[in-house]
């Protein structure tokens, strides 16, 4: 297809590309389980904040991506236990709970 005289490509999803994403999928879940494993054992997630960025880590000292734990405080049993540093932002510790 041809537009304003420059070519569009489609962008068609090849077998590697598709294996790739599901692998990389694949990776963030095992993630996001493993940390909920660890923390309805008993560990919180920490954020600590930095000038450019934030660094996760577990109580037990195990570091967590941020995409990993993104996605972890998005569940409905992870909640925040409130000590926001900047007012209605999101929360530092994030605690397991039981339903």
């Amino acid at each position: 297809m041809i537009r304003g005289g420059q070519r569009m490509m489609h962008n068609i999803r090849t077998v590697q590309s598709l294996a790739r994403s599901a692998r990389h999928l694949d990776r963030l879940n095992g993630g996001v389980e493993h940390v909920v494993a660890l923390m309805r054992a008993g560990a919180s997630l920490h954020c600590t904040h930095r000038p450019k960025s934030a660094d996760w880590a577990l109580s037990t000292g195990f570091a967590v991506s941020e995409h990993v734990a993104h996605l972890v405080i998005k569940r409905a049993d992870i909640v925040g236990v409130g000590d926001c540093l900047f007012g209605p932002e999101l929360s530092q510790t994030w605690r397991f709970i039981d339903r």
